[in-house]
């Protein structure tokens, strides 16, 4: 029962885009603290311009704190 399919596009979206001022804007609007991004989506995003830090990271995935 949980309407999912509008936050499913909104993590592709911001995993696909590489324009910083857009993905932080998304972050911003849709009140987002953290990006769990799995290692095979090679999410590697210039973390000052992003305004986001890694806190944590192995093998499989990275975990990302928004600023």
């Amino acid at each position: 029962g949980v309407d999912y399919k509008g936050r499913l596009q909104l993590t592709k979206d911001i995993l696909s885009m590489r324009e910083p001022d857009q993905i932080n804007k998304l972050l911003k609007e849709n009140n987002i603290k953290y990006i769990y991004a799995p290692k095979v989506f090679n999410f590697s995003p210039d973390t000052e311009r992003l305004k986001v830090k890694i806190i944590f990271e192995n093998s499989e995935v990275k975990v990302f704190k928004v600023n």
